[in-house]
């Protein structure tokens, strides 16, 4: 039984995270046209949606315990999500990351901040899209 619910709430996460993915898509394009047209107030709107968004799906569904999916967050999003969610809780943290792919010049801006922010206290997993960050 307990299969049949693992496998339902996979199955329920992967809908939610291909609905995301499409969600940030029309966000980032809308922002391309509010930059194009300097509505610079309206980008600001735009990101906070964007970050937003991916922080409801992380709480909405979790990967699995202290694993936080950053993809799609602007750089500042993801940095104060990290510090908000780690704060005041041990242990070591999955964060998600990627490689990068989909970063301007596919330089990982994520991955490179959170490496900076938390050097002495954080590494790159096996998989080059997880950073492992230890909280002390």
């Amino acid at each position: 039984m307990n299969a049949v619910l693992v496998n339902d709430y996979d199955a329920a996460r992967e809908l939610a995270k291909a609905q995301l993915k499409e969600d940030i898509a029309l966000l980032y394009a809308d922002k391309e046209r509010s930059v194009k047209r300097r509505e610079w107030k309206k980008v600001g709107k735009i990101n906070a949606a964007i970050n937003e968004r991916v922080i409801e799906f992380n709480l909405d569904y979790p990967n699995e315990e202290k694993y936080l999916d950053l993809h799609g967050m602007t750089e500042k999003g993801a940095v104060t999500f990290v510090a908000m969610m780690c704060h005041g809780s041990r242990g070591s943290w999955k964060l998600e990351t990627g490689r990068g792919n989909n970063s301007p010049g596919k330089i990982p801006v994520i991955k490179s901040k959170l490496l900076e922010i938390y050097e002495g206290s954080i590494w790159v997993d096996k998989n080059q899209g997880i950073l492992i960050l230890e909280v002390l």
